[in-house]
């Protein structure tokens, strides 16, 4: 997992950047802590809180779709404690793999700070750039990515096993 906003598709990286200094303009200092996310470390959240038969439904699913290497992920993965679904996106689906989203956390003085409500002020900022922020879903408060329809790298990507191929095209 990267957390630097060099790793950050070209197309995304100057309003993470803007979104950053215009919060700390305002007093808001927001921490990067994940910008590129591995397609394994997607597929680990993604197991999260889900059921085992749920799992080995989405892996039968995706190897009938042509996409092996999603499906490889899902079982490599292995089981994820937590209780609750934390992403709803399967490794290729999460923009953080194509570089353009990131999470960062709330700093006050030296403490990190996870509360909800702090990320309004992030939110209100990544609104206003045209950005999609994760606090208007209600529960990723920390998840600022470019808006469906701007992004032309996923636009291509009309089938699972197209994604896949891209996917393994660019970890492997």
């Amino acid at each position: 997992m990267s957390r630097t906003l060099d790793d950050l598709h070209p197309a995304f990286k100057p309003a993470a950047e803007r979104v950053i200094a215009i919060c700390a303009d305002r007093g808001v200092t927001m921490v990067p802590y994940c910008t590129i996310r591995h397609p394994l470390e997607q597929a680990r959240l993604w197991r999260q809180g889900r059921a085992t038969r749920e799992i080995h439904d989405r892996i039968d699913s995706m190897r009938r779709a042509g996409a092996f290497f999603i499906a490889d992920l899902l079982a490599e993965a292995g089981p994820q404690a937590g209780r609750r679904i934390v992403t709803r996106a399967l490794p290729g689906q999460s923009w953080h793999q194509w570089g353009l989203a990131m999470d960062c956390y709330v700093m006050e003085g030296e403490q990190a700070v996870w509360n909800h409500e702090k990320y309004r002020p992030y939110a209100e900022v990544a609104n206003t750039l045209g950005l999609t922020a994760g606090y208007d879903w209600g529960w990723d408060g920390a998840h600022v990515q470019l808006p469906a329809g701007k992004d032309k790298v996923l636009d291509k990507y009309r089938s699972w096993e197209a994604l896949d191929k891209a996917l393994r095209a660019e970890y492997e």
